[in-house]
């Protein structure tokens, strides 16, 4: 499974950004080699200089990409010639010449192929990008994004089962990204990139946008064959030039290189190419924090027009930023959390839910591309039903606020229903859930909690003494205080209920039932809305989660595709 990073702006406003040495700096590039060499044992002072040139100068960080590479020379290519500095931001340091890098990027082609229109009898759409195997997938993500945002920007007039992703589109949006990746008025096009026993690298060099666009064309199959795309990414790092990208990647609080030791993109990898630049954060605002604790919103620069959606929004609090969630053109790459997939307006239109919303809704369809085995190659059709769409990131992100809680208001979602889970899958609407009610050991010793606004709105709260038990038609109940100090002592509060217990003991804290609570079934439709978005969250397929990051609370309707099976949902 792919697992790309995304930075987004870090919640508690902490990370911090080393800069590269620069020449007011007290230290000299020597005394910074010597101190290298007597810290890691190297003999040779050009390797450390080598270290720290790959640092930015950076005496702490050139230490943590040799420790963090197990530590020795750097590695030269075949016949012993120094790898370039550009080669080493891209790959990690188990990668040591141009034919070891990883097959997942030797093999991937940046061809597109015919693939069957869901629910159609016959024919094809020509926007298959197919990956044979788990790495590249943000950069094709973002190339095949950049295609189809190119279709809608070109008003094709193709039915949407018959469009086709043509050699000069393909150029066109590699010309586009190289173009806007330039950090010093010139695009360099690699073509070639081996060993010099294998004839080594050709660059072509450009300084006109429309000259540029004739050499990818006429290169266009070399980018088509397998290891296309990587001579591409190469054309993107030497055109930005490593300081540029380096610069880049520390501003966005990552590291290079821009593929992992796992041999998977990193965001930054993905930025550049959708808009130029490395700076991988994709979140609504800037990582570190004002005097007052807020976060400032950030910008991001439109690049190809193309958007993203994000599972890391449930899991950091922060909305991506604000031309990712409504781009320019209706396209988006989707993130699940462990892969990059391609959605895109049907009928290539930005879906006008403000406008048409009435009744239940704007309905428009979407398709979505995942060209992975063995989920994939897949071209899926979702019919979307919504009434309102995820409003701009406001212009500061506040600290974040802790109420006390409430005696009896939901705590958290213990677990759905297993037997139910089982007998209805994807049916987490009709299922109920084991919740576990906030008490007395709910409230964190020591915690300075936030006043409520006046006139708040208390939450929901239920009597645990109103509902059974949880587990006791299977003769077991959970311990609801046990269960609140559960990642402090990792007790998790279960019991055995034997007959004719009235008011069982806790086998764990030894305290009555009637004393410590007991976790209690709800079902969907009694869960406050907010537990109901929660339960979305984590038990509804994972498209419609991070669907709902753009379009909340959106209706999803997935067309059949019998290659995969009735009811079986993309994977994102």
């Amino acid at each position: 499974v792919n697992q790309p990073h995304i930075h987004t702006s870090d919640p508690t406003g902490i990370r911090s950004s080393q800069q590269p040495a620069t020449s007011n700096q007290l230290v000299t590039m020597d005394d910074q080699a010597a101190t290298f060499c007597s810290i890691t044992g190297l003999e040779d002072p050009s390797q450390a200089a080598m270290y720290l040139e790959m640092a930015g100068g950076n005496l702490e960080m050139a230490m943590s990409i040799f420790f963090d590479g197990g530590g020795g020379a750097v590695p030269a290519a075949a016949g012993g010639t120094e790898l370039p500095d550009w080669f080493h931001a891209v790959w990690p340091r188990s990668v040591t010449t141009f034919e070891g890098i990883p097959e997942s990027w030797s093999l991937q082609a940046l061809e597109f192929t015919n693939v069957s229109y869901p629910g159609a009898a016959s024919g094809g759409i020509g926007v298959g990008l197919n990956q044979p195997q788990n790495g590249p997938c943000g950069v094709i993500a973002a190339i095949q994004a950049g295609c189809i945002a190119e279709l809608c920007r070109s008003g094709t007039a193709a039915p949407p089962d018959k469009v086709q992703i043509t050699d000069d589109i393909l150029a066109s949006v590699l010309t586009a990204m190289l173009w806007q990746a330039r950090a010093d008025g010139t695009v360099k096009l690699v073509t070639k990139a081996a060993s010099e026993a294998n004839g080594g690298v050709d660059v072509a060099t450009f300084t006109d946008k429309d000259a540029l666009h004739k050499g990818v064309s006429e290169a266009i199959d070399t980018f088509k064959a397998p290891g296309g795309v990587v001579l591409f990414v190469y054309s993107l790092v030497v055109t930005h030039t490593v300081d540029a990208i380096r610069s880049d990647v520390m501003n966005a609080g990552g590291d290079l290189p821009m593929v992992t030791d796992l041999s998977l993109c990193t965001s930054d990898l993905v930025s550049l190419c959708l808009r130029g630049q490395a700076n991988g954060n994709v979140g609504a605002f800037q990582p570190i924090s004002d005097e007052n604790g807020d976060n400032i919103k950030l910008e991001w620069h439109e690049g190809l027009g193309v958007g993203m959606l994000s599972m890391d929004e449930y899991q950091t609090k922060i909305p991506l930023a604000d031309a990712l969630k409504s781009p320019k053109y209706p396209v988006w790459i989707m993130h699940g959390g462990d892969h990059f997939t391609v959605l895109w307006a049907e009928d290539l239109k930005m879906p006008n839910v403000d406008e048409e919303s009435s009744g239940d809704g704007a309905s428009f369809a979407l398709l979505q591309w995942n060209g992975l085995p063995p989920n994939g190659p897949r071209l899926a059709r979702l019919d979307i039903r919504a009434k309102e769409q995820a409003p701009p990131a406001p212009k500061k992100r506040k600290a974040p606020t802790q109420f006390e809680p409430v005696i009896g208001e939901i705590e958290s979602i213990v677990q759905a229903d297993p037997e139910m889970k089982k007998n209805m899958p994807n049916g987490w609407t009709t299922w109920r859930y084991e919740v576990q009610l906030a008490g007395e050991e709910t409230k964190e010793e020591g915690t300075k909690y936030d006043p409520r606004p006046e006139g708040a709105v208390l939450p929901m709260t239920f009597d645990p003494r109103a509902h059974p038990a949880a587990g006791e038609e299977k003769k077991a109940w959970r311990c609801s205080a046990c269960y609140s100090t559960r990642f402090k002592t990792m007790c998790f509060g279960m019991n055995e209920l034997k007959d004719g217990e009235d008011d069982p003991k806790c086998e764990n804290c030894g305290r009555p039932r009637s004393v410590t609570g007991h976790t209690i079934w709800l079902t969907y439709d009694e869960l406050p809305d907010s537990w109901k978005r929660s339960a979305d969250r984590q038990f509804a397929p994972k498209i419609v989660t991070v669907l709902r990051t753009k379009w909340p609370g959106c209706k999803v309707d997935m067309v059949d595709d019998e290659n995969f099976g009735h009811g079986n949902w993309p994977s994102v």
